[in-house]
């Protein structure tokens, strides 16, 4: 099984190649075969916030995350903890024949420790990490234009400024250490241009 996190600041379309990704499978590079399916951690909190989404065999986990839906809908920081077990659930439990793409995991350096043994019990042979990069001014337009998303507070100046600052100080310094483990290929994308350009690079780097 193949694991490809997908990073990166907000606004760079994280969510949209991993969802482009699977639509385009089965996918073949370098005479492999990929077959991707796509959990996205964001849209994945936000549903189990709202009372959406119950993971299979895991209510306990869902109904855990209800005292923190207010913390969810404003991308602030809810314990570490349980956003690894929802990772974590999801690598064990995925299908051996099947890729899966992870969006916006890690997001704290913190989220990293265990993730390698993790990866080694799931029997993952291959983990790439896709980091999508943009300037500010352009990640802001993309995130103004695209609106909320469902549940999510109203975005304004503030909450842009606090996503970028948050990115800095924490999930920049969480991608760099996720790369420096023997067993992640990392490629930066640079994002600033088209969703095709990005796609790109992506299948240019499989």
């Amino acid at each position: 099984m193949d694991v490809i996190f997908i990073n990166g600041m907000p606004g760079t379309g994280k969510t949209t190649m991993a969802e482009i990704l699977v639509a385009l499978s089965p996918i073949v590079r370098g005479g492999q075969e990929f077959n991707f399916e796509h959990m996205s951690i964001g849209n994945t909190l936000r549903a189990m916030a709202i009372g959406r989404e119950i993971l299979e065999d895991e209510k306990e986990l869902s109904r855990s995350i209800q005292p923190y839906a207010d913390l969810i809908m404003e991308a602030k920081p809810i314990p570490h903890s349980l956003v690894f077990d929802i990772v974590s659930y999801r690598l064990i439990t995925q299908p051996r024949d099947r890729s899966l793409i992870i969006d916006g995991f890690p997001r704290f350096i913190e989220q990293i420790a265990g993730l390698e043994k993790i990866i080694q019990n799931a029997g993952i042979t291959n983990v790439v990490q896709f980091v999508m990069q943009a300037d500010n001014d352009v990640v802001k337009d993309r995130i103004i234009s695209r609106g909320t998303r469902p549940g999510e507070k109203h975005i304004n100046e503030n909450f842009l400024d606090f996503r970028l600052s948050e990115y800095q100080i924490n999930v920049s310094p969480a991608l760099n250490k996720l790369a420096e483990l023997d067993m992640v290929i990392t490629h930066r994308i640079d994002a600033s241009s088209t969703k095709e350009e990005s796609l790109k690079q992506i299948l240019t780097s499989l």
